[in-house]
């Protein structure tokens, strides 16, 4: 017996919850038509199978409890999800505290697991993976910059990557506040100290 478009999508529900777009792009593979995916859709939030926000909800407890990924990851996987502009305000909920702890174990993690990498390898490296994981510089820079260093600073092959990323991100049309965040977030990954940098960076007025 074939089964009912409904049937269909509540089997996809058994194995996760699922958003709106994820159930409507499930059910368009099958190649199922539009005014059926449509009915069965609204059927579905009738019964409160699937709902959006619930869902953010959900999505933010796991979150807590297990990844601790941090806002911006948080926002690309609900986006991709299909969460709404609307719907995704829930985020902003999220306690300060509860992200900058996110961002403390994921560093101690990353700490960790490069403790026998030199410091200018060792700084990339950390940024990266903190990066991957939604946090922004300003997020971690007083956590880089508590990392011993083993040797002084190459303040010529540090001229040649400040005027590097400052050509770069200028020419990309970013000025003020913008350009600063930019080149700093490019010289971090490079393995410079985050105080260093400010200490230079503040010396130049980024227009």
């Amino acid at each position: 017996m074939e089964m009912s478009t409904f049937d269909l999508a509540l089997n996809y529900l058994t194995y996760k919850p699922r958003t709106e777009k994820e159930i409507r792009d499930y059910l368009k593979k099958k190649k199922i038509k539009k005014d059926i995916i449509e009915n069965t859709i609204e059927k579905l939030k009738e019964y409160n199978y699937i709902n959006d926000r619930e869902y953010v909800k959900l999505y933010l407890k796991n979150n807590h409890l297990g990844k601790r990924f941090g806002l911006k990851k948080i926002k690309y996987d609900l986006i991709k999800r299909g969460i709404s502009e609307k719907t995704l305000t829930i985020i902003d909920q999220i306690p300060e505290e509860n992200l900058n702890d996110y961002c403390i174990y994921h560093f101690n993690k990353v700490l960790s697991s490069t403790d026998k990498v030199p410091y200018r390898k060792r700084v990339p490296k950390i940024v990266r993976y903190l990066n991957l994981r939604g946090f922004d510089y300003q997020d971690y820079s007083s956590l880089i910059s508590e990392i011993p260093k083993e040797s002084d600073i190459d303040e010529l092959k540090f001229k040649k990557d400040f005027e590097h990323y400052y050509k770069l991100y200028s020419k990309k049309g970013f000025n003020s506040s913008e350009l600063k965040s930019r080149i700093i977030r490019g010289l971090l990954s490079k393995g410079y100290d985050y105080k260093y940098i400010n200490e230079i960076i503040n010396q130049f007025e980024l227009k």
